[in-house]
């Protein structure tokens, strides 16, 4: 160890304390358990230090090792941006990993033209960092015993951070030809019964205010016979290689053409930054004789602030609410109009985005319909890819349990086909709780024609019964209603209701 300032830390001869101590400021809540006499903290700073060695300009640098008791130690060192250690938390989950512990301090440095390590700064502020260095993240993470080569998984998470780099370059001229195609929206001949180009450029306008995080765009353009093509030199951020995108998937053309002005839909790839699928938005351009002649084509995921936004503040959506609860009848600030709004306003974004107004009314009408009924109510939506199905199921809210939520996803992804299940859930004050599964289906799956939606739902039903549902449904149980409440949960663990109607009907004969 060095008596020399920590401000300058040559990796030649480091003040391995002064690093040591700028880990443990970004994990204070490790310093107990993790530093004991500083030694662990002090090898993570050494191991790391040496990997930061050498770094050309704008590359990420990934090291992937076997720790001693057979877990996996992730080191990586980058430009510091935005979704960094969120995009490699995704990739660690969707190869199967548990993360045990990630540290992710900010060092400021210097670097020789040739990317070789001057001086590391521990003193220097990252958001303002001297002229001539750099904010770089160090990013430490810890896993589990992981059944994937070492050297497939570095290759994964350099590729991830790849493309948060993309991604983060690109982000500006993202936005500006979101709105340049809004700008041009105006231009574009009507669709007869379609969207209304001007509520399409308005939402272009709302995504690019900090309601998308864009995540890639491409042009692609119509050939003679009508054929998109990607037009390769159009690629921003994710979609920036033109050779991708077979993965992402293109959202198929209508019978005769497509002439909605706008199709928002779930990519077929999970996005780089979370493990959930990004929005895929389609918007194409025609000709003077409505002829399509190309399509603007976005990837992107909602922030924080749109998904809690009023479905009356979301262009394109506000327009089809209004529309749907127009259509039952009913004035929107009457109390049955305030019904459905709240319907509406519960069901999750994406089906908010890709929903007509025919189908919120049928949503809001169908679940006002069983709210005060123990019943359960289905709702189902291909995507346009047909690699998955949208389901809604509202159900009573005391019905919805850890076991019954399982028992709907094993019975959904039979009856359907399905590969695997995602599922949300939402439980608030209302009378109904909703649980919005995606089934991933396969190319040979039943799929959404072949359902009988009818039955589905009655399948359902049975599936979500309480043990006191049925032990009232029972011959003689309603009866009995006013004795449940002493009735021990290990009893209903191993006693099916019918019998247990039995049981309190002779206590009760006993007793009188």
């Amino acid at each position: 160890m060095t008596s020399r300032s920590p401000e300058h830390l040559s990796p030649s001869d480091p003040d391995l304390a002064a690093l040591t101590a700028l880990y443990a400021r970004h994990a204070p809540d490790l310093i107990g358990p993790l530093s004991g006499n500083g030694v662990e903290l002090e090898v993570a700073a050494r191991a790391h230090l040496a990997l930061a060695e050498q770094r050309a300009s704008g590359e990420p640098v990934v090291r992937v090792e076997t720790a001693p008791d057979g877990g996996i130690v992730i080191e990586t060192v980058t430009d510091d941006m935005p979704f960094l250690v969120a995009a490699l938390l995704a990739a660690i989950a969707r190869a199967g990993g548990e993360v045990r512990r990630v540290l992710h301090p900010i060092v400021v440095v210097r670097r020789a033209p040739d990317g070789k390590l001057a001086d590391v700064l521990t003193r220097a502020d990252p958001d303002a960092p001297p002229p001539d260095a750099l904010a770089e993240s160090w990013t430490r993470l810890e896993l589990a015993p992981l059944g994937v080569p070492a050297d497939k998984l570095q290759a994964k998470l350099t590729g991830v951070l790849r493309d948060v780099r993309e991604i983060v370059a690109d982000a500006q001229p993202m936005h500006d030809r979101a709105l340049e195609i809004a700008d041009t929206l105006a231009s574009q001949p009507a669709s007869p019964g379609g969207t209304p180009q001007s509520d399409v450029a308005s939402l272009l306008r709302w995504l690019v205010d900090g309601h998308l995080t864009f995540l890639g765009y491409r042009h692609h353009v119509a050939g003679p016979d009508g054929t998109l093509r990607p037009d390769s030199a159009s690629g921003l951020g994710m979609l920036r290689d033109g050779t991708r995108g077979g993965d992402i998937g293109a959202v198929p053309d209508e019978p005769g053409g497509r002439r909605e002005p706008l199709v928002i839909t779930r990519a077929n790839a999970p996005s780089p930054l979370k493990p959930v699928h990004p929005y895929y938005l389609a918007v194409p351009t025609f000709d003077g004789e409505g002829r399509r002649t190309g399509e603007h084509r976005f990837l992107g995921t909602l922030t924080v602030p749109a998904l809690y936004e009023s479905v009356l503040d979301i262009p394109v959506v506000e327009r089809r609410v209004r529309g749907a609860i127009h259509r039952a009848g009913f004035p929107l600030e009457s109390y049955s109009g305030q019904q459905m709004l709240e319907v509406i306003s519960g069901m999750p974004r994406e089906e908010l985005f890709s929903a007509t107004e025919e189908r919120l009314h049928e949503t809001a009408v169908g679940v006002l319909a069983v709210a005060d009924r123990r019943a359960v109510r289905l709702f189902l939506r291909p995507d346009p890819f047909r690699r998955f199905i949208s389901c809604l199921v509202y159900l009573p809210r005391d019905q919805y349990t850890t076991s019954s939520r399982l028992a709907m996803a094993d019975l959904l992804r039979r009856r359907l086909g399905g590969s695997s299940v995602e599922y949300t859930a939402r439980v608030s004050e209302s009378r109904l709780a909703l649980v919005h599964f995606t089934i991933q289906t396969a190319a040979d799956a039943v799929g959404y024609a072949g359902v009988d939606v009818a039955g589905l739902q009655d399948e359902l039903t049975e599936v979500v019964r309480t043990w006191e549902d049925r032990f009232l449904s029972a011959p003689g149980g309603g009866a009995l209603a006013a004795q449940l409440a002493g009735v021990p949960e290990a009893y209903k663990a191993i006693t099916p209701p019918a019998r247990a109607v039995e049981d309190l009907t002779r206590i009760a004969a006993l007793a009188a």
